[in-house]
């Protein structure tokens, strides 16, 4: 059988300096290679389904104001993966018309109303629709430490549905006309 390894020598030296033989150890990491292959495989297949599913991930630290996204995260909000933001970098990617709306519900989310929000983004002057949810976390004391969501980008589904709304509306005034 095949096995990874980990091996770590040393010299041993006589007295006049000269290396008589090597004393060392090998320990078997096969199990640690495994597993570290499973979960490269698994990040793989999560970020895959982000980027296919147009959704990404997020976590905020809410003491020190930390806010980590995963590429497709950073993707959706415009800025380059591996971006580290926080919340005001979030707050200024919101449509300037919907930054009231999303700066309320997170902080009544911050005292325990669930997070689940719909409002634009507005990037490079591009309006994007997302969908947001989070989940907040509380110490013994309820103060909110920390918060992990999602953000989908809905803005091919809100542009099919004004395509549909606007084709509906179209139908029923030729309707209207035809009556006539």
């Amino acid at each position: 059988n095949w096995v990874d390894i980990y091996s770590r020598a040393e010299a041993v030296f006589d007295q006049t300096g000269k290396a008589i033989r090597m004393v060392g150890t090998h320990t078997d990491i096969s199990d640690r290679v495994k597993n570290t292959q499973t979960i490269l495989k698994q990040q793989y297949l999560l970020e895959k389904a982000q980027s296919l599913g147009h959704m990404g991930t997020w976590e905020l630290d809410l003491i020190s104001n930390d806010l980590h996204w995963t590429d497709e995260n950073c993707h959706i909000f415009g800025v380059a993966p591996g971006t580290i933001a926080n919340y005001e970098l979030f707050i200024a990617k919101v449509h300037p018309s919907d930054r009231e709306y999303v700066d309320s519900e997170w902080a009544a989310a911050i005292k325990g109303k669930p997070y689940k929000v719909e409002h634009r983004l507005l990037i490079d002057g591009v309006i994007r629709w997302v969908f947001q949810e989070a989940e907040i976390e509380y110490n013994a004391e309820g103060k909110a430490l920390r918060a992990i969501g999602f953000t989908q980008d809905i803005s091919e589904f809100k542009r099919s549905d004004k395509r549909l709304k606007d084709s509906e509306e179209l139908l029923r005034e030729s309707q209207e006309v035809a009556r006539i």
